[in-house]
């Protein structure tokens, strides 16, 4: 009898607390498990972010950068309004000195000699069209159209003759003045860069609205740009010191991307040479 009711007692269940004890130590597991496994996936989140964000700048502000850093001298400038920032310049293809062009009061030709250069970054340029520049020292010698020191290119035939070569301007002209340096610049039409909608946009070959921004929509460089603090107010992202006789120009770009409230500043400084 005795063995029956030990045997009995070898074979009962648990009891109704342990039961309890056990769901409620299972549940604070859980929740810890849960949490741990919640956090974690936070910080991944955030971090895949803040890499998306930093990848889409670094591409784009390393564009600007380099097209910047080798624009025509005295060509940069600022354009814009609250809603759309711009930064243009014209895009140097290369350079070389020059022996002989016509100089009011010259007669006009559109002959131009010149030294040696690489002819095959020459033809190059002419993707649609390449210009010649000769001492230019501000950019509405640039932008105006009427300064007799930049004119068109006809095409990309040379002459040669030794070290001495001669190319054609597209009609005959007379430039305003000679270069100290006799240096001549050949460059492409302007370039744009825009900040409009939080996206920053490239612009080549365009029409110019009033504020000589361009009217075409450009092509994608970036977007999660924020170009206003707080309250709104515009914080410009392109600023120009421009140049003088003793100083290079130079373009202060001030980017902040904002994307799923991941920040990240990107404050740049790129100079550009003043060797008109």
């Amino acid at each position: 009898m005795k063995k029956c009711v030990q045997h009995l007692k070898n074979h009962q269940g648990f009891t109704l607390l342990e039961i309890i004890i056990v769901v409620v130590i299972l549940g604070v597991l859980a929740i810890g498990v849960t949490t741990y496994i919640g956090f974690g996936t936070q910080v991944y989140t955030d971090a895949t972010d803040r890499t998306e964000v930093v990848s889409s700048a670094r591409f784009s502000i390393e564009r600007l950068n380099r097209e910047i850093r080798s624009a025509l001298p005295n060509s940069v400038r600022v354009n814009g309004n609250t809603a759309k920032q711009c930064i243009e310049f014209m895009p140097i293809v290369l350079s070389t000195i020059y022996t002989d062009i016509a100089v009011l009061p010259e007669p006009s030709t559109a002959a131009i000699k010149v030294i040696a250069f690489d002819e095959e970054t020459f033809n190059r340029g002419f993707s649609p069209a390449l210009y010649v520049g000769v001492y230019i020292l501000n950019a509405m010698a640039l932008y105006d159209g009427t300064n007799n020191k930049v004119f068109q290119l006809a095409n990309s035939n040379i002459t040669k003759a030794g070290n001495e070569w001669t190319i054609s301007l597209d009609s005959a002209q007379t430039f305003a003045e000679e270069s100290p340096t006799k240096r001549l610049y050949f460059f492409n039409d302007a370039v744009s860069y825009c900040i409009q909608n939080t996206r920053l946009t490239r612009h080549q070959n365009y029409s110019r609205n009033n504020d000589n921004t361009p009217s075409t929509s450009g092509v994608l460089m970036a977007e999660d740009i924020n170009i206003h603090d707080n309250n709104g107010v515009l914080v410009a992202p392109f600023k120009l010191t421009k140049t003088t006789q003793l100083r290079n120009a130079m373009v202060l770009i001030n980017l902040t991307f904002d994307h799923n409230n991941e920040k990240v500043v990107f404050n740049n400084e790129i100079q550009v040479l003043n060797v008109p």
